[in-house]
């Protein structure tokens, strides 16, 4: 199992952060259905297979490198 923590933004998308530190944003609906939050959650933790955490980062964008890390041109 994975944790990962959430946070709902100002237009109801989520952001999620992976234990190794990227963030990622993806729509609400989709958030939902992998993990199976409340429609009322604004943020938190949460436990996800390698599966849903591999779900979600392909149904995902990503927002924020890890730490250390840096986009090659």
């Amino acid at each position: 199992m994975k944790l990962i923590s959430y946070r709902r933004t100002a237009v109801y998308w989520y952001n999620f952060d992976t234990e190794a530190g990227a963030t990622y944003n993806i729509e609400p609906e989709i958030f939902r259905e992998i993990t199976g939050v409340s429609k009322e959650a604004v943020l938190g933790c949460t436990e996800v297979t390698e599966e849903e955490l591999w779900e979600l980062t392909e149904n995902a964008r990503l927002i924020k490198l890890p730490e250390g890390f840096e986009w090659v041109v």
